[in-house]
């Protein structure tokens, strides 16, 4: 019940305070009457619509200056410290739709994580996360809503929609990591 109610609130959320209007080949987005341009900035360069040689290229390039480094298959890590009371592992990689990045999946953790060190937990770092990414991204706050795992665990999600870019963030069950996903809304015709 409290997960439906959060999704219908949401979903009038997001159909009164964004609609999609196209002229010519620029969309653009409708925030209470008044027309913005699309948001795609993520982080280090990377951006929501961005084309797959151009993330190859830029991940090359934060590579060479030692920001970024492969992680386990595809997966892209960077260490992050600034903004956080402890050291902060972030992996990820985009999905691709039609060659452009569509969303992008990861997770972050603290790189002392040990289940039997609370200052290490999942949700601290989520804590962290929010404010970080608030002072990142500025525009609208973080909605909490119950998650898929909240009527056995204390887990919430957090969403938060500027424009056209959602994100979400979500500490997993096990108190290690805290998964986000960044990615774009469609443009409705």
């Amino acid at each position: 019940m409290r997960k439906a109610c959060f999704y219908l609130k949401l979903s009038a959320l997001s159909m009164a305070l964004i609609t999609c209007n196209r002229q010519g080949n620029q969309a653009e987005f409708l925030v209470e009457g008044k027309p913005q341009r699309p948001i795609d900035s993520l982080f280090f360069g990377i951006r929501l619509g961005m084309r797959d040689h151009d993330f190859y290229k830029q991940c090359f390039e934060m590579n060479q200056r030692g920001v970024f480094r492969q992680s386990g298959g595809t997966q892209v890590q960077c260490v992050l410290r600034a903004g956080f009371s402890n050291e902060v592992i972030f992996r990820f990689f985009p999905l691709f739709e039609n060659s452009n990045i569509q969303c992008v999946k990861g997770y972050f953790m603290y790189a002392n994580w040990a289940p039997y060190q609370p200052q290490y937990a999942a949700s601290k770092l989520r804590q962290e996360l929010i404010i970080t990414f608030t002072k990142w991204y500025g525009g609208n706050l973080f909605v909490q809503s119950p998650s898929e795992q909240s009527e056995l665990l204390d887990i919430h999600t957090y969403t938060k929609v500027d424009i056209n870019r959602k994100i979400t963030v979500q500490e997993t069950a096990d108190g290690r990591r805290v998964e986000v996903l960044f990615e774009m809304m469609k443009n409705e015709k």
